[in-house]
């Protein structure tokens, strides 16, 4: 893969709590109270409701799921007292307390121990008391003792799943897209019980929407395949068995299939993988689709063929195009295989031992088997064990650093990378995704600090500082996060969690670092050089 690219999404949130953003995918944001305000206090991760009255607190955040796709919301509540009622709102609006025309679901418990769940569609408003009135109960759960819940929402346009502590309270489905997106937040509420909650985490999916994140169906084109929970194909004859699922990769994204294959004995004959298979291509008039085939014997390289003509009555390829042959070998026995495409570039990586070797790296015009195609298994003549393919949905990230620092009393603060993003050939769910800064030139003065900052660029430019009195500094960015950093005898690093959020994509992040520097400047504040990810890549 390039080396200035890094295949797993990116979202600018490290070390500390964000502004509002427009979704809630993986991160916290903000929270606001509709009512009840003094009642909420902030302890730690958890947000506090004393009960005498009731309150709602929400995320100043959207909850959205693109097409296809779940929001997972994790959170924890704690009950204090066997009086009122709280639990979770979902799909709420601000305001929607007091609307006149309200829609929103609630997942309510009493404060009695032994209470179930019940979930209700409120379309009403509040009551002056704050007790939900004209409320349609959707579903209730069997009674449950514990008074502290850990739940799990999942929530799509046609299914709703709640789970507490892993065992499944509610598992509907219906329309719930008006739930979705628009202006629709994710809060807790109480009803005269004191509660605990934990902040929610957001999450989607990593899996592309088609296959979420595994395919358990499959199909066969012929041959004689026997689908255990290890799939075997035994010889003689042959065979082709594909996934039930397409996939697509829009632009700045790649798929990656880890495919593992155990070729049986005896090693004869040969085998491997398709790509961009559509149903019925094996038989088609004018098939199109690629090959990775490797011999089944020990020590043998991987073959990459494009194929357009239909197989021969006797199952195999005819005329096929060879696009490249592997210098290297795969391993004997079980072979553990990476597939990593993208419209523009075909990678295979695959382990040796403890460690991961690119097998094939080849560039071309890839673009037709990525857009609602399949991947699949072929077998000419020879024994094969496979297991169940697992996707992952990538994205390019480019680092660069740019800018320039400021004079401090210990010199020009400066960034510098590291690790940029960049990991060595890796099957993508064991890379850490980490982009590590070291910070030079720090102030040396015991009354001085330093901090980071990550946020989106500034739309009109840096702005110049010197105007508030620190001569040729500037601000890179719009600080959305602010980073503590611990410098030691001038120098700190700065570690960078980068997370795989998809809806991301195409979006351009920065970080730099400030440094409370008392004998610099009258306004006793630098500013160093900048970095950058761009998720997605440069097009």
């Amino acid at each position: 893969m390039n080396a200035k690219q890094l295949v797993v999404a990116c979202a600018a949130l490290v070390g500390g709590s964000a502004h509002a953003q427009s979704t809630c995918l993986g991160i916290v944001t903000d929270l606001s109270v509709e009512f009840g305000g003094p009642e909420w206090q902030t302890f730690g991760t958890a947000w506090s409701f004393g009960g005498n009255g009731s309150g709602l607190v929400y995320t100043d955040c959207v909850v959205e799921a693109p097409p296809g796709e779940a929001v997972t919301i994790d959170s924890r509540i704690s009950f204090f007292a066997g009086i009122g009622v709280a639990g979770f709102v979902v799909g709420y609006e601000p305001g929607d307390h007091a609307s006149s025309g309200p829609d929103y679901l609630a997942l309510l418990r009493s404060g009695l121990g032994n209470s179930p769940w019940r979930l209700y569609r409120v379309d009403a408003p509040l009551l002056a008391n704050g007790v939900p009135a004209g409320s349609e109960l959707l579903a209730e759960s069997g009674a449950n003792p514990d008074q502290t819940h850990d739940a799990t929402i999942e929530l799509s346009v046609d299914r709703l799943l709640v789970q507490d502590g892993g065992t499944t309270v509610f598992d509907l489905t219906g329309d719930y897209s008006t739930y979705l997106g628009g202006n629709s937040r994710f809060g807790f509420v109480s009803f005269q019980q004191p509660t605990n909650f934990d902040l929610p985490e957001f999450s989607l999916p990593e899996a592309i929407p088609a296959c979420q994140g595994l395919s358990g169906s499959y199909s066969l084109e012929f041959g004689s395949w026997n689908l255990s929970s290890s799939a075997t194909f035994l010889p003689p004859g042959n065979g082709i068995v594909y996934t039930n699922c397409s996939f697509s990769a829009s632009s700045g994204t790649s798929i990656s299939v880890h495919f593992p294959i155990l070729f049986g004995f005896p090693r004869v004959g040969s085998g491997g993988y398709l790509l961009g298979y559509e149903p019925g291509e094996a038989t088609a008039v004018e098939p199109d689709y690629l090959a990775l085939i490797t011999d089944a014997a020990d020590d043998s390289p991987m073959f990459v063929y494009r194929i357009t003509e239909p197989l021969s009555p006797s199952g195999e390829f005819q005329n096929p195009e060879l696009l490249h042959v592997s210098s290297d070998d795969h391993p004997p026995g079980l072979t553990e295989f990476v597939i990593i495409f993208d419209a523009n570039e075909l990678t295979v990586i695959q382990r040796v031992g403890s460690q991961w070797e690119t097998l094939v790296d080849l560039t071309g015009e890839f673009s037709s088997y990525v857009s609602s195609s399949r991947i699949g298994l072929v077998s000419f003549g020879q024994s094969m064990t496979w297991t169940t393919p697992r996707f992952e949905t990538l994205v390019n990230v480019e680092a660069e650093l740019g800018g320039l620092g400021c004079q401090g009393s210990n010199g020009v603060p400066t960034m510098s990378f590291v690790s940029a993003p960049i990991p060595s050939p890796s099957i993508i769910s064991e890379v850490e995704p980490n982009l590590v800064l070291s910070i030079d030139n720090l102030p040396l003065s015991i009354v001085s600090a330093a901090f980071g900052m990550i946020g989106r660029p500034l739309p009109t430019g840096p702005i110049d500082l010197s105007v508030v009195g620190a001569s040729g500094c500037s601000l890179h960015l719009r600080a959305d996060v602010f980073v503590p950093l611990t410098p030691t005898a001038g120098s700190a690093t700065w570690t960078i969690e980068v997370p795989p959020l998809m809806p991301l994509i195409g979006q351009d992040y920065l970080f730099q670092t400030g440094q409370l520097d008392l004998l610099a400047n009258p306004l006793g504040l630098t500013t160093s050089n900048s970095a950058s990810l761009r998720i997605g890549g440069s097009e």
